[in-house]
């Protein structure tokens, strides 16, 4: 019939069969070699009602996120520190992978940012006390993803770390009535202490029985037919000195389906995931 795309037509009807098929060519649909991300582009201070912001996009990926900073008055029997606060929010674009409900996908990512935040002491939480017992900052970073094809965690993670090291914290005294008021002092720059990058890949069972195929940046659709994803997340230096440390950054791995990971192909991950990390901070320090 006239007009009819027939690689479109398999490729909707047959999706798994046509992705394969160029897995077997050792190519990917978009012309990508399985080592190969797509562009991956972040932008500072976007957004001048925030204390800080910052966009990011990876292919056709795009989120953006943006920090609030409120003062709250710490309870009286808990830490007097302040606090971290994430939500994920994700637009229009529904689920990336089909992985559930896009509600529970969204705390899902949260869930990683937050904890992956924390884990690797990106903000010293003791440093934004305003004043021991009486008052503290909340920092409420807000990511919104704009559009979703494939690898959101990459995205969502750069951006974060963007747009906290974007923020300003205003220069405030406590009044005798117990409100946090600014002052006329210059706003300085929120402490960032350390740079997590990640790199996520995509894995399929080899349908011949050979070794399993990786590959890095997965579309949506790679990633909806895939058996399992890593996400390798490598802990940068915050210095301008980080190459220093760059080749004994440490590393978190958070893996997603039940596809069996062999040694080789985690130590492949984290070798692709360390040299990927390298361009993605000098791509950070470049926002400067």
């Amino acid at each position: 019939m006239a007009g009819v795309d027939p690689a479109a037509s398999i490729r909707a009807l047959f999706p798994a069969h046509y992705l394969h098929k160029f897995l077997a060519e050792g190519i990917r649909p978009d012309a990508r070699a399985f080592g190969e991300s797509r562009r991956t582009a972040c932008t500072a201070g976007i957004i001048s009602s925030a204390d800080g912001s910052a966009s990011v996009q990876v292919g056709n990926t795009s989120v953006v996120a943006g920090v609030q900073l409120s003062a709250f008055t710490p309870p009286i029997l808990g830490s007097a520190a302040g606090r971290l606060v994430v939500v994920f929010d994700m637009g229009q674009s529904g689920s990336s992978n089909g992985a559930g409900r896009p509600e529970d996908q969204a705390l899902a990512i949260s869930d990683f940012v937050t904890r992956t935040l924390r884990q690797t002491r990106v903000l010293d939480e003791d440093e934004l006390i305003i004043k021991q017992g009486a008052a503290a900052w909340s920092v409420t970073l807000t990511i919104t993803c704009l559009n979703c094809d494939g690898n959101i965690l990459d995205a969502v993670l750069l951006v974060a770390v963007a747009a906290l090291r974007d923020t300003k914290i205003p220069a405030v005294e406590l009044a005798d009535s117990g409100v946090v008021v600014e002052c006329d002092k210059p706003a300085k720059p929120l402490t960032v202490k350390a740079f997590p990058v990640c790199l996520t890949l995509a894995l399929f069972e080899n349908i011949e029985g050979g070794s399993t195929d990786m590959v890095v940046d997965p579309t949506e659709e790679e990633e909806k037919l895939s058996q399992a994803t890593i996400t390798v997340i490598v802990v940068h230096s915050a210095t301008r000195n980080w190459k220093a440390s760059a080749a004994n950054a440490p590393i978190m791995v958070h893996k997603a389906g039940g596809l069996p990971v062999t040694s080789a192909c985690l130590e492949e991950a984290i070798q692709c995931a360390r040299e990927r990390s390298l361009g993605t901070m000098t791509m950070l320090f470049a926002t400067d």
